[in-house]
């Protein structure tokens, strides 16, 4: 078997719903967290495998780590979620959307981007709570305004619209 438990980053009590996926070449293997965060995969026999865990709306401490089951039981597998969140909006000019537009999501916690679509929306994911500058930063255009403070607490963030010049 494979085992572990998985906490939550902030606070570090046991993350219950997680689903962990062991996959190799004998085969792929599941099991999800219960309440308090543990769990553990029977049935795996020898060989490498990538063990991922997953759950919507949250990263984690690794995307994956590789395990190998030689004769006996792995314990240990240990992995830290944080809930994280997504920021969006449009670039427009005038009443079109701007496309290819780099927008940047900056904080203490890290900087995230996503690329606006042919109608001028962008989705930035993967962010954990915190306060973050949202900055339009591709060249050749100015924006109005030129950046917007943000926090996140507990929701994800909408309606952060710009226009292009």
């Amino acid at each position: 078997s494979v085992g572990g438990t998985v906490t939550n980053a902030v606070g570090g009590i046991g993350l219950a719903s997680v689903k962990l996926t062991l996959a190799g070449a004998r085969g792929t293997f599941t099991a999800t967290t219960a309440l308090n965060g543990s769990y553990s995969i029977k049935g795996v026999p020898n060989g490498s495998y990538t063990l991922t865990p997953t759950r919507a709306g949250y990263s984690f401490s690794a995307a994956s780590v590789q395990v190998t089951v030689d004769n006996s039981n792995i314990t240990g597998q240990n992995f830290s979620g944080r809930q994280v969140f997504s920021v969006a909006g449009r670039i427009t000019k005038g009443a079109a959307g701007v496309s290819g537009i780099v927008v940047e999501v900056s904080g203490a916690n890290g900087t995230f981007t996503a690329t606006t679509s042919s109608l001028g929306y962008y989705t930035v994911t993967g962010v954990p709570a915190g306060s973050y500058t949202v900055t339009p930063t591709t060249s050749g255009h100015s924006y109005t305004p030129s950046s917007r403070s943000i926090t996140i607490t507990t929701t994800n963030s909408s309606n952060q619209n710009f226009s292009s010049t």
